[in-house]
């Protein structure tokens, strides 16, 4: 039987013979759990105000003999009479029988930043694809879901193999080496101590056996028709939740950073075109020679790093939106276009292109970026503040586009517009983009699109 406070958090575990206290923030600042096979093991949480864990320390009483002439420590706590009595050794004087003691141990783990100690010596140093131990590098190996499966050294070697069951998260028996490192599903941090398997998942933890949280959703009240106690809306087989406090679909997730990757990594070679195009200029100049080409193409180049900057960063903002969701859907037909759910769910209507994706997903940004509005939830009526605005909003999704496209069969440097439609012309370069010429694009019937 479970036993809950007036904040709707489990305070009580029978079944474990546990109990919990919470903090303002709703997280656990103490457990204590005494049952026939943990006796009196506890816990200690400290958090910074922000609600980021600081400070764990596990307790656990260790059992000792003693003489009395050592007894007198404020940790030790008298034994049972009882187990005192069958200890004793007859022939030991009177008065100096040994007795059972019990002294307190303890680990402490503290995290600062990315760094892990442990007792007060460094630990660990986390990565964001494994982490660094006594000088030595570990990678993660995951699944769909961010599940770490295998760890491997430096060296290729395999320290650690993780099976888990699936629809819960919890690891299961056996693997390799399954104490080597804790960080388990979701990449969470997974506490076995005193046999409380509950994984850190910030916002709140996750109890993977149960396959529920402790504690309410912080941001249940998006999702009123399920449990707020509930993780990945019943769904963990292809739904990943960050933080404890919304989920997305992992098909999701793996669209987004595909686009993103692709935004980023021009951005890279974008970086360093700008440098060779500003020292070109610098010694053309030098030399009294003509550089207007030169500085269209700079022009050119800026513009793309800042249509860059916005994807890349409006996907990261996206994706960590808790009061609005978005999500892919492929359609029929030959374009994509934005629309929602009833709950006010974004959903981008894609034709599975990659082209297309990156175009709908600069549309999605801009939503996200207030540039537009959704008129009524459920639809798919976009308003804007001007007309212009709205072939301005165009201009950038085919000029993004333009920049990420991949080679197919329409000659490279043209946008790939929806099958069918007719361009108003090739342009030469990102500026040669603009509302006249997305005005000009016509579609299957002639008619034009814009």
């Amino acid at each position: 039987m479970n036993l809950y406070n007036k904040n709707g958090a489990m305070r009580k575990d029978e079944n474990k013979g546990m109990t919990i206290d919470y903090n303002v923030l709703n997280l656990p600042k103490f457990i204590a759990i005494n049952n026939p096979v943990v006796d009196n093991g506890k816990i200690y949480y400290t958090y910074s105000a922000d609600g980021i864990k600081r400070r764990v320390k596990h307790t656990w009483p260790l059992k000792t003999v003693l003489k009395p002439d050592v007894l007198g420590t404020e940790e030790a706590v008298r034994g049972d009479e009882d187990e005192r009595e069958k200890e004793e050794d007859d022939e030991t004087p009177r008065g100096t029988n040994p007795i059972q003691m019990y002294t307190i141990n303890s680990k402490t783990t503290d995290y600062v930043g990315n760094k892990i100690y442990l007792n007060g010596q460094l630990d660990k140093i986390l990565l964001p694809n494994g982490y660094i131990k006594n000088g030595v590098y570990f990678y993660y190996v995951k699944d769909h879901i961010s599940n770490n499966r295998v760890v491997i050294k430096d060296d290729n070697i395999v320290v650690q193999r993780v099976d888990y069951y699936m629809g819960s998260g919890l690891p299961m028996s056996g693997g390799l080496n399954p104490e080597e490192q804790n960080r388990k599903y979701g990449d969470f941090e997974f506490d076995t101590m005193h046999g409380l398997n509950w994984s850190d998942a910030h916002a709140r933890p996750y109890i993977s056996d149960l396959v529920r949280a402790p504690t309410f959703d912080p941001l249940g009240e998006a999702r009123p028709w399920e449990s707020p106690y509930s993780w990945c809306g019943n769904n963990i087989v292809n739904r990943i939740d960050p933080d404890g406090r919304y989920w997305y679909l992992q098909s999701d997730h793996k669209i987004a950073s595909e686009c993103k990757k692709s935004a980023d990594d021009r951005l890279k070679y974008n970086d360093k075109n700008i440098k060779k195009l500003e020292k070109r200029i610098e010694i053309q100049s030098s030399k009294g020679k003509d550089v207007s080409s030169l500085e269209n193409r700079l022009s050119d180049a800026k513009l793309e790093k800042g249509l860059l900057e916005t994807f890349s960063k409006g996907i990261e903002g996206i994706g960590a939106d808790k009061t609005t969701a978005y999500t892919f859907k492929t359609v029929g037909g030959d374009r994509g276009f934005l629309s929602s759910m009833e709950d006010g769910t974004i959903i981008i209507n894609n034709t599975g292109d990659f082209e297309n994706r990156v175009h709908e997903i600069t549309h999605a940004v801009q939503y996200f970026n207030n540039e537009m509005s959704l008129l009524k939830p459920g639809g798919d009526i976009f308003t804007y503040k001007t007309t212009t605005q709205k072939y301005d909003l165009e201009v950038q999704a085919y000029q993004t586009q333009f920049i990420l496209e991949r080679p197919k069969q329409v000659p490279q440097g043209t946008p790939a517009v929806p099958r069918g439609y007719t361009l108003p012309g090739k342009p030469s370069s990102l500026q040669k983009i603009n509302s006249t010429w997305v005005k000009g694009i016509r579609g299957e019937n002639r008619n034009y699109v814009y």
